[in-house]
């Protein structure tokens, strides 16, 4: 629990510093527009969150029906009302949070810094690094890390697409960790000792980024939408 005031206490003085930060470094008093919370009609607003949150249903379906027909599932459990609600609070809480900070507030030193094309690898690397799980073993922690690299460049091309808003990033990245967290919770009943290379290490909380699936499925996007992003030449402010 204090855990948990502590980063929402920190999150709030972040949220409090970050226009004069904007102002001092960006030189900017348009903050809320350059991290891509702001500034943007309400239709497109929805429509960007609503689109994330289909990709992450999207892609945790695709995962679900590969471990289906491969006989890694035995059975499929009801949601009571209170995982649900704490799921759509980890979608809302987690996804603006942490898109604020990663793909909003870092992404724009990176690009600044770097330029857009490096802003992207290396803002994607200390999205990466920041998820580091000791509880994981080395040989299933690197794969988990490239799988959270992929996921971090899937998220600034998902921002960019989306003309800088980063309520797209909120849904898609929201989406993922409430849909998982439902099925973490029971929802869904594996097969004992699915192999980590499948699902993701991390014992009884494995995290499916950490799986080869998840990495190759990552990684055919990311060649699509890659062609996607360059060929518009879409980049925010």
């Amino acid at each position: 629990m204090l855990s948990i005031i502590g980063t929402i206490f920190t999150f709030i003085l972040f949220i409090c510093y970050l226009p004069s930060w904007s102002k001092y470094r960006w030189h900017t008093n348009h903050t809320w527009k350059y991290v891509g919370v702001y500034a943007y009609p309400i239709k497109d607003i929805s429509r960007y969150f609503l689109q994330g949150l289909s990709w992450s249903f999207s892609l945790v379906t695709l995962l679900i029906f590969i471990l289906f027909i491969t006989n890694k599932i035995q059975g499929f459990s009801l949601i009571n009302s209170n995982q649900l609600f704490n799921a759509i609070l980890l979608t809302l809480g987690v996804g603006f949070a942490e898109e604020l900070i990663f793909r909003g507030w870092l992404f724009v030193e990176m690009k600044n810094t770097f330029g857009i094309r490096k802003g992207i690898i290396i803002q994607a690397i200390i999205f990466s690094l920041a998820h580091i799980r000791l509880d994981v073993p080395l040989v299933n922690l690197l794969p988990l890390l490239l799988g959270l690299f992929l996921f971090g460049v899937l998220l600034a091309f998902r921002r960019i697409l989306d003309r800088g808003s980063i309520w797209g990033c909120i849904g898609l990245h929201g989406g993922m960790v409430g849909l998982w967290f439902i099925i973490s919770s029971g929802y869904i009943q594996f097969a004992p000792k699915i192999p980590s290379f499948i699902i993701g290490g991390g014992q009884d909380n494995p995290n499916p980024l950490g799986g080869l699936i998840s990495i190759f499925i990552l990684l055919i996007i990311l060649v699509y939408q890659r062609n996607t992003l360059f060929g518009t030449g879409r980049f925010f402010v």
